[in-house]
């Protein structure tokens, strides 16, 4: 959901003005589309990939831990429940809200490859429309 409602933000979905990072070589990125090529060239998202990267390797060692079979923690979770949405639910209830989530997360995916189908396809500003000249002129 954050990837989806990112690439409408910095095209300017959810206003007048783009969201862009404080820099001219961010202020330069004509449209999200177009950001990923620039940003490798730039260096940004070599630098994310090494952040990422890093975090990732930091937090392995659980994985260890249960390969040796030294921790019971089910894969995906980071028992991360501010809100105490899973407080005093059942096994049944935890497990409908974790397949929720599951099948949430799917659909985000989709929205965003949709996003990034259209924009690739030619409509690189929001509401990403394909120009196409005229229907009736397409060949089927």
């Amino acid at each position: 959901m954050l990837a989806w409602a990112g690439w409408l933000a910095t095209d300017g979905a959810f206003g007048p003005v783009p969201f862009r990072f404080p820099g001219a070589v961010y202020h330069d990125v004509p449209s999200s589309y177009e950001a990923h090529d620039i940003m490798v060239a730039q260096g940004s998202l070599g630098f994310m990939l090494f952040a990422v990267g890093f975090i990732e390797f930091c937090t392995s060692a659980v994985l260890v831990e249960v390969a040796k079979g030294e921790s019971d923690r089910e894969a995906g979770d980071f028992k991360l429940d501010p809100l105490q949405f899973l407080k005093g639910k059942s096994k049944e209830e935890v497990d409908n809200m974790k397949l929720m989530e599951l099948q949430n997360g799917r659909t985000a995916m989709l929205a965003f490859s949709g996003v990034v189908t259209q924009a690739a396809l030619g409509g690189t500003e929001f509401p990403y429309l394909v120009p196409y000249p005229n229907v009736a002129d397409i060949t089927w």
